[in-house]
């Protein structure tokens, strides 16, 4: 069943199961997805919200969409959770997402197993993102990283930040930040970690009195740095 637009409307709504145009099963929407001659072998998706979906889906199966233009760029990525305006608007091929905010998640595009929570948050590792967990307004995290609070912001690699504001650099890998505005900065270490709060910035930099052919850790507690080298057996 196709409900009007209204004056000015230059796109029909469709509402009810895949129209003649579609060849899979168990596609419901409320959206112009579902009328696309590009739907092929999709089946069991649910859109909900002008252009969510897309009309280029072709075998995508799986996926709940719901929000204006959310996944509107999806041809076959399956198993993938949107819900926000432009939510994941830019996934084509990336399969078992989760994004939830109003533009969020819209640097991926075929990028996989991301959970993506929050008002403009995303995936800092760009179209290919894997594994990210971001949750916060505007928060971001690179590929396996984990970042946690309105704003926090893992740029290295393998990181974890916790609390709004709080940060790990890009030069820091496997960095962790703690706590509203903490900041894990130290370059060329492994095992970078800042703990502490606004009231009290933190972070890390490397001691020049520790030679570069050493590994160690770093940690900042409330401005206080402590230095712990670190040995492997044998």
């Amino acid at each position: 069943a196709i409900l009007g637009g209204g004056a000015g409307a230059t796109t029909p709504v469709i509402v009810g199961y895949a129209g003649a145009n579609a060849t899979g099963t168990k596609n419901y929407g409320i959206s112009n997805f579902i009328s696309s001659s590009t739907v092929t072998s999709a089946n069991s998706n649910v859109a909900v919200g002008f252009d969510s979906m897309g009309t280029s889906v072709s075998t995508a199966s799986n996926n709940v969409v719901i929000g204006s233009s959310a996944g509107a760029s999806m041809t076959t990525a399956p198993d993938v959770v949107l819900i926000g305006q432009d939510a994941g608007k830019g996934i084509t091929t990336g399969g078992e997402n989760t994004i939830i905010g109003s533009n969020a998640g819209e640097t991926i595009t075929t990028g996989t197993r991301n959970t993506i929570i929050g008002s403009g948050a995303i995936a800092g590792t760009g179209s290919a993102s894997v594994f990210s967990v971001v949750v916060g307004r505007e928060a971001s995290a690179t590929s396996s990283s984990t970042a946690v609070g309105s704003g926090a912001i893992v740029a290295g690699a393998t990181g974890i930040a916790v609390g709004d504001q709080a940060s790990v650099a890009s030069t820091a890998t496997n960095g962790i930040a703690l706590g509203k505005g903490a900041q894990a900065t130290l370059q060329g270490a492994v095992g970078n970690v800042a703990i502490g709060s606004s009231a009290n910035p933190v972070s890390l930099d490397q001691p020049e009195e520790f030679s570069a052919e050493f590994s160690y850790l770093n940690v900042t507690i409330n401005g206080n740095q402590y230095y712990i080298r670190l040995y492997t057996a044998g």
